[in-house]
């Protein structure tokens, strides 16, 4: 008899293997993202990621609460919009949660667990705070605002256009005072320097 192959109407072929109950419960989204959240601690321990990404990846576990029941293999394009939708935290957060399940559904591609990653939907912004650069004037009142102690290290940071975690983390052998320049090698993040 021949391979069981797609219908042209969409139709998917069934296939008895994937429905064993040891297949049902390996598959089930929470066993899978477990198995996921170990392989990037791997990734983590070999210095593929930082603890950062990593820490956001095991922290959104709590969010894919929702898919706790769901097989990986039941995850459509509709079910990733209602997932978003119901996420009450702002629309840069899902977008991070978003691009982690999506990796996530990557990663399950890659092992064979799942045929394709269903197209995300789009997420609309609105909630972010517009930043606004202050003019070079504003700069100055701000550092002359500062307590003394305090000034020549913004000072600096404002000459270079360093961030806070970069100029936090900079080393002394990092910078070469005679060429005056730096190497910026590293960053904090949380209570850790990557």
């Amino acid at each position: 008899h021949q391979p069981l192959r797609d219908d042209p109407r969409g139709i998917k072929p069934f296939h008895p293997n994937k429905w064993s109950q040891q297949e049902i419960t390996e598959n089930l989204f929470l066993n899978r993202y477990k198995e996921f959240v170990g392989y990037m601690e791997q990734r983590l321990d070999r210095g593929k990621i930082t603890r950062e990404h990593f820490r956001h990846i095991k922290s959104y576990a709590t969010h894919f609460e929702y898919f706790a029941r769901r097989n990986v293999a039941e995850i459509d394009t509709g079910v990733i919009d209602d997932f978003i939708l119901q996420l009450v935290v702002k629309s840069k957060t899902q977008r991070n949660i978003a691009g982690t399940l999506h990796r996530f559904l990557e990663w399950l591609v890659e092992r064979g667990k799942l045929s394709a990653v269903p197209t995300f939907p789009s997420i609309e912004g609105g909630d972010e705070v517009i930043r606004k650069a202050m003019r070079k004037q504003e700069q100055l009142i701000a550092l002359d605002a500062l307590p003394q102690e305090h000034r020549p290290i913004v000072e600096f940071m404002m000459l270079t256009g360093l961030r806070p975690s970069e100029t936090i983390a900079l080393l002394i052998k990092s910078i070469d005072q005679f060429n005056r320049c730096a190497w910026i090698e590293r960053r904090k993040t949380g209570k850790d320097y990557e």
